[in-house]
């Protein structure tokens, strides 16, 4: 059974038997609940994978933009506007620092997003990385807790 496959069919069993995948340290409790050939590739991907999930959540540019505006309390609009004001901008840089740390984009796909010059994406990432190695508190927080957030 391939890996899309076994995900479809674990989708189906999840929805049809309320079974929820458990971490592997718990799969003894929750294969009780599964029987038959399912329980047998059940264990092989468990064996092969420590951890089990259905589905994982997905960061993407658009959630980090609204995971961003979210803790800074402005709108995603504010965000990827031409605003010079300091929220915007802070709220902004960290924004497309977030993009190249999490996403590894490149700075042209992240400008793109953004509708900046790569050139304007490459100097906002290093002004943050300047700010988190001189241990900036406000932007160490925002970070911590819009990656929080992402999870």
């Amino acid at each position: 059974m391939g890996c899309s496959n076994f995900f479809l069919f674990l989708g189906a069993v999840v929805k049809f038997r309320g079974f929820i995948p458990l971490p592997f340290q718990k799969r003894e409790v929750a294969a009780k609940t599964i029987s038959g050939s399912f329980l047998k590739a059940f264990e092989a991907y468990c064996k092969a994978k420590p951890f089990f999930w259905i589905a994982a959540k997905t960061i993407s540019g658009e959630s980090i933009i609204n995971a961003t505006a979210c803790y800074f309390g402005i709108y995603t609009e504010d965000i990827l506007g031409k605003s010079h004001a300091q929220e915007f901008v802070l709220a902004r840089q960290i924004a497309m620092q977030l993009c190249r740390s999490q996403l590894h984009l490149p700075f042209m796909k992240i400008g793109s997003i953004f509708s900046r010059d790569h050139s304007t994406v490459m100097t906002s990432v290093k002004q943050i990385q300047q700010r988190l190695e001189e241990f900036d508190q406000e932007v160490s927080l925002a970070i911590a807790e819009i990656q929080r957030k992402l999870v």
